[in-house]
């Protein structure tokens, strides 16, 4: 399971503090509620572009539940979940600035990640819409995201509170944000 969590650092500032290792457990188990039980695991590396057109590469960490044995990360909160681009730029490209210095070298992704944002606002199963609280539903993909600037501020907030209350993000949905999802 991931858990998005804001931290007063970009991912720049993550990589050169060494951020990763000040990150400590959640109180308690995400999965089986159980209080003081998640031990530090280790961390999974992932990539994240930059702030200068370049990607990075992060650690993520992880830590494992002594109950119930299953994991959870801290995703830090500038990344999206699955997605190279950083939240910034993927926010900035849906409001429309596609040739600034955030976004302009991203282009092609960002692309697809609007397709499959549009794709997934399409579909009725969308959880999430709830959660916008507008009826009827908004016929396009762009007023859907202006739903969700008006609601959540940001891509940031949106994929912090979508992923913890409904288990999904802006994209889709992923078995990581699920907890006690079976395997399979």
């Amino acid at each position: 399971m991931q858990l998005i969590v804001e931290l007063p650092v970009d991912a720049e500032e993550y990589i050169s503090q060494k951020f990763q290792r000040s990150i400590t457990a959640p109180a308690a188990c995400p999965h089986c509620r159980a209080c003081a039980s998640l031990q530090a695991l280790g961390y999974y590396f992932r990539s994240i572009t930059g702030r200068k057109a370049v990607v990075l590469t992060i650690s993520v960490r992880r830590f494992r539940c002594k109950v119930c044995k299953k994991t959870v990360s801290i995703l830090p909160a500038f990344a999206q979940p699955y997605r190279l681009v950083r939240n910034h730029a993927i926010h900035r490209y849906f409001c429309g600035h596609r040739n600034d210095a955030d976004t302009k070298p991203w282009r092609v992704l960002l692309r697809r990640y609007w397709k499959k944002f549009c794709w997934w606002v399409a579909r009725p199963d969308a959880v999430w819409h709830s959660r916008l609280n507008h009826a009827p539903p908004p016929r396009s993909a762009a007023t859907w995201w202006e739903l969700v600037v008006d609601t959540f501020g940001s891509m940031i907030v949106a994929t912090q509170v979508l992923v913890s209350d409904s288990q999904v993000t802006l994209f889709g949905r992923y078995r990581c944000h699920r907890p006690n999802a079976p395997a399979g």
